[in-house]
């Protein structure tokens, strides 16, 4: 009996200690009357939910388990109940508890909005969230907003367990040097787009915006596309005329992770007045982890170059994270180069995105394949080579300027080599040279090497050394041709300009959830102003349209019968988006 009472007291005892060590103790909250409606359904990834009015006004779906990962995000579908006699809005706000402690801080609200039926918002899961399990609340209430803890006097409270998978928590955001623009006259970045990262922001008034949160996964010796959009704002002269300051954009990311950014590590450097869309290669020698990318925009002092560790006058600095994974084998190319500069060198190679202009390069070699252009098969691209000519004196002719030899090869079977029928261009001038390089129907998709070698008095070799000349080498990315389900159907409404074709025309994707859907989508629509929104069939049909401005807006498609559809989105300023979806 003694070991009995023992033994019950002990594990009495014990049980708020092992509760403890488990799940955090979290405050309670609830409704107290569903007098104006409650949460009939919540929607994300695994979880779909459908529930009436809980007990006591709370719903305990612990038991129901959503599965993320860090640094993405999802989709969440809300569903209230409501008496559409009452004409109230059902105010929604979720918490998810990224760092465990048991309390669902301001930081962690995922989810604020409002609205009469369903709605579609999206969950960002910050990188630095914790991995395992945790909670996520959803609140509904009517008349204010809900709260994480109490009660209210109208709607209702639903918790449900998550698993964050996070291979990257431990590894942290370390200190690292401050940039940041002083004034946003001129404009300030609007939107930035690699891989799962697609943030559309607004002006920051410090001039630096922390996005340390969102994360994208880079692999080495591949590329990535990176897309990079400016706000630009309407200046104007003594005359009264309006006109825009050119951007200048500058990128880097610490591949060596020493938390500086070093000149080897700036990836992109570029002025435009459009939105700039290139890629960006990453080397073998990245390190493996988690690091960080630093974006920068400025204007006005754009032909100095900014420290990435100081501040400039116009524009502004965004950073965020990365995470760079092992990837495939880079092939080994063999060495070739030249011993003396005397006579010239490469000044400028012009190529697709490729735009470089350089000095003279130690032993008449240089390395430039982080800088890339996109080609695809069966298409042509026009190359531009411009030398850099010293003049020279010759015995019979006294001071002469020397031709240049010309040869440019790329590897489009990815081989290593630089074949006899992989030889794309070969001139000859004492001025600058242009060609045509076609792209063969049997070029291996995928990143590879373009070889550009300058001699004198004969063409050089791919391999091996000459004496005067340089060579410089560039990665060119090879795709299979364009896929017509991405660009938008040409219509009354798509006016194309002079020499543009509907392929060659820069086409950006906007964001649709769920898809698919059956009763209402959540559509976010980039770009500026206010413009056209098309909802097309499959053969091109117009089947709804209506003037909307950018942003989030919540589109009925009750309408439509089932199948697939395309939304067109053209903003204010011309830019066309599109995206399809499916109707279930």
């Amino acid at each position: 009996m003694k070991t009995f009472f023992t033994t019950l007291f002990a594990l009495l005892f014990m049980a708020p200690i092992i509760h403890a060590s488990g799940d955090p103790d979290y405050c309670f909250a609830y409704g107290k009357s569903d007098y104006y409606g409650w949460i009939a359904g919540v929607r994300m990834c695994n979880v779909y939910n459908h529930s009436g009015f809980s007990y006591d006004g709370y719903g305990d779906y612990m038991h129901q388990t959503i599965q993320v990962e860090a640094g993405k995000k999802y989709p969440i579908t809300l569903t209230p109940r409501t008496w559409p006699a009452f004409h109230e809005d059902a105010r929604w706000t979720v918490w998810i508890d990224f760092d465990h402690n048991g309390k669902f801080d301001d930081d962690e609200v995922v989810v604020h909005d409002s609205y009469s039926r369903e709605i579609t918002a999206w969950v960002v899961i910050p990188s630095d969230a914790k991995d395992g399990d945790t909670r996520m609340r959803v609140g509904m209430r009517f008349i204010y907003d809900p709260v994480p803890c109490g009660y209210y006097w109208y709607g209702e409270v639903e918790d449900y367990s998550v698993h964050i998978k996070n291979p990257y928590y431990g590894y942290g955001n370390h200190d690292y040097c401050h940039m940041w623009g002083k004034k946003s006259n001129y404009g300030y970045i609007k939107q930035v787009k690699i891989c799962e990262i697609n943030k559309v922001t607004g002006c920051d008034p410090s001039g630096y915006a922390d996005y340390t949160k969102w994360m994208c996964k880079l692999t080495q010796n591949k590329s990535h596309e990176i897309y990079l959009k400016p706000y630009l704002r309407k200046q104007y002269n003594w005359r009264g005329d309006w006109y825009m300051e050119k951007p200048r954009w500058m990128v880097w990311i610490d591949y060596n992770q020493n938390f500086k950014f070093d000149k080897e590590e700036l990836v992109c450097d570029s002025a435009c007045y459009d939105p700039l869309k290139m890629h960006i290669n990453v080397p073998s020698w990245a390190k493996p982890g988690k690091s960080r990318m630093r974006v920068a925009m400025n204007f006005k002092d754009h032909h100095d170059k900014p420290d990435p560790c100081d501040y400039f006058w116009y524009g502004e600095v965004e950073d965020y994270s990365v995470w760079i994974e092992h990837g495939p084998p880079a092939p080994k190319y063999c060495e070739s180069g030249a011993q003396d500069p005397n006579y010239g060198y490469i000044y400028q190679v012009w190529f697709g995105d490729i735009d470089n202009y350089s000095d003279y390069s130690h032993n008449g070699y240089a390395d430039y394949t982080q800088k890339s252009t996109v080609m695809y098969r069966n298409d042509k691209g026009t190359l531009m080579l411009k030398p850099s000519l010293n003049w020279v004196h010759d015995h019979y002719y006294g001071w002469i300027k020397p031709s240049a030899y010309w040869n440019v090869w790329i590897d489009f079977n990815q081989n290593g080599k630089f074949d006899y029928n992989e030889k794309v261009a070969f001139h000859h001038s004492d001025s600058w040279v242009w060609s045509y390089v076609y792209i063969p129907s049997w070029a291996k998709t995928g990143k590879t090497r373009m070889r550009v070698a300058m001699g004198f008095d004969d063409y050089p070799e791919a391999c091996g050394t000459y004496w005067y000349g340089e060579v410089e080498d560039y990665t060119v990315d090879i795709r299979d041709h364009y896929d017509p389900l991405v660009a938008p159907p040409v219509t009354e409404m798509t006016e194309l300009n002079p020499g543009e074709n509907i392929l060659n025309r820069d086409v950006y994707e906007i964001g649709i959830a769920p898809n698919p859907a059956s009763s209402s989508i959540r559509l976010e629509l980039p770009g500026t102003g206010q413009g056209l929104l098309s909802i097309m069939n499959v053969s091109g049909t117009t089947v709804a349209n209506k003037s909307i401005a950018a942003g989030s807006h919540q589109e009925s498609i009750d309408q439509l019968q089932t199948g697939t559809y395309f939304v067109r989105w053209i903003d204010g300023q011309g830019q066309v988006y599109v995206k399809r979806f499916i109707k279930n």
